[in-house]
């Protein structure tokens, strides 16, 4: 297995809950980092946990954005047979050992346990930049760009197809290219759903947890935006208590 994920400018303390919960979830496989900028200390704290390191530049390019080039770039050092977890890394909890999850060919987060014709920041979204290309799509939850799982020969090339298709949205503009705007997420569902046919399915592998109700009767892998929860420590402390 492989996890990668991508950072630019993050310190040691963005990074810390992410790289110790991996690290105690007893994870043994690879891990990648792609890194845009970033201090020494931030560096030694990858490479003390044991982390390949990639450097690379943006280009003009938003972080959320180039990452999905590199992702590409990178996972073609690995056999198509491996699983890969794409991840955020700010804020990213690992409650269990992501190796232990049932194999997958693709599981991409939902955004909202809902179907994206309720989701109005979504809809808001892709009236701006995807305005003719997002109505096939309305009874299908909103998908995360967060967190993505699957078989390598899947993972890559969605990966490649959502940076290229990121440029065809309405707003890019070549002259501000770091234009901020959350086109990776909207060129992502694009994708998912057009070209690569796929069909959400109930998982346990992560909630994203910023428009999605947390049932804490399920036990997730992943907890995604954690820090849009308040008192989200206390409140997975006493689920994971009362589980074991």
């Amino acid at each position: 297995m492989v996890i990668i994920s991508a950072l630019n400018n993050l310190s040691r303390y963005h990074i810390f809950t992410f790289i110790s919960s991996l690290k105690d979830s007893g994870y043994k496989g690879e891990k990648v980092m792609i890194v845009y900028k970033c201090d020494s200390q931030t560096r030694e704290f990858l490479e003390l946990h044991n982390w390949k390191i990639y450097y690379k530049d943006l280009n003009g390019l938003q972080t959320v954005t180039k990452r999905f080039l590199d992702f590409h770039s990178v996972l073609k050092y690995y056999e198509d047979h491996e699983h890969v977890l794409i991840t955020d890394c700010r804020d990213v909890y690992f409650n269990e050992n992501p190796e232990q999850y049932p194999k997958s060919k693709l599981i991409i987060g939902e955004d909202g346990e809902y179907p994206l014709s309720n989701h109005s920041w979504a809809i808001s979204e892709f009236e701006k930049m995807y305005p003719t290309q997002y109505s096939p799509h309305l009874d299908s939850p909103h998908l995360c760009a967060g967190v993505v799982y699957g078989l390598n020969s899947i993972v890559r090339p969605l990966c490649k197809d959502t940076y290229d298709f990121t440029f065809k949205s309405k707003l890019y503009d070549n002259d501000d290219r770091g234009k901020r705007t959350v086109v990776d997420q909207l060129a992502l569902n694009i994708v998912a759903y057009t070209k690569y046919n796929y069909i959400p399915t109930k998982q346990n592998l992560v909630i994203n947890l910023a428009m999605t109700t947390w049932d804490q009767q399920i036990h997730y892998f992943l907890y995604h935006q954690y820090d849009r929860v308040k008192n989200f420590w206390e409140k997975l402390n006493k689920k994971n208590s009362t589980i074991l």
